[in-house]
């Protein structure tokens, strides 16, 4: 296969504190690869961090930009009942794409991105609290809908899927040739890494 230049960037993931290497650059047909601190991939953002960050504030100013469809629709009386379809549609699908992929972000992040549905909804029923308003909306938070999008692509996830064994290999055995204690079994729930309990989903 023939790599692009053009078409490829470079992003180094370390978690040093203090790291004095120097990235060698990379070349491909005498290009050089540019080197990148995130980049958008299949349209989520994934930064050398791993972090959800970048990705939440472009899904936030993007869905922020669409406010304005909801305020006028709403001055030109359309009913309540197709504001929230709008909302649904034309809001929440772009907070919600790819949304099993970063569901595990931290709490700040999470209430950015509640605050837009939270807005969306101020506007279509005006001077109601937010749980009044998901009641009376018939709609759920988005925390539980990502919630809920991580246990349906658990329960639909297919062995020929790629991700099948990392997913599924949850369960920890220690092996060894000694008996200082019998073996247990363990039941992996979260990564032990900071950034990746953060990075990688687990619900």
């Amino acid at each position: 296969m023939r790599l692009n230049p053009a078409k490829c960037k470079a992003m180094t993931i370390d978690f040093l504190d203090y790291n004095s290497c120097t990235w060698r650059p990379i070349c491909t047909g005498g290009v050089v690869i540019e080197r990148v601190k995130s980049f958008k991939l299949l349209g989520v953002y994934i930064s050398e961090d791993l972090t959800w960050g970048v990705h939440c504030d472009y899904i936030i100013k993007k869905a922020n930009r669409r406010l304005c469809a909801l305020r006028s629709l709403k001055k030109c009386g359309v009913p309540t009942s197709d504001l929230i379809t709008v909302h649904c549609s034309l809001l929440r699908s772009v907070i919600e794409y790819a949304s099993a992929v970063f569901a595990n972000v931290p709490k700040y992040l999470s209430d950015a991105l509640e605050g837009i549905q939270k807005r969306a909804l101020r506007i279509i029923l005006s001077n109601l609290h937010y749980d009044e308003a998901l009641t009376l909306s018939g709609l759920s938070s988005l925390e539980d809908r990502r919630a809920a999008a991580c246990e349906s692509f658990m329960r639909d996830l297919k062995p020929s899927n790629p991700v099948y064994g990392l997913v599924m290999s949850r369960r920890i055995t220690t092996v060894h040739s000694y008996s200082l204690q019998s073996c247990r079994n363990y039941n992996s729930k979260r990564c032990n890494t900071k950034r990746l309990s953060e990075f990688v989903s687990v619900k």
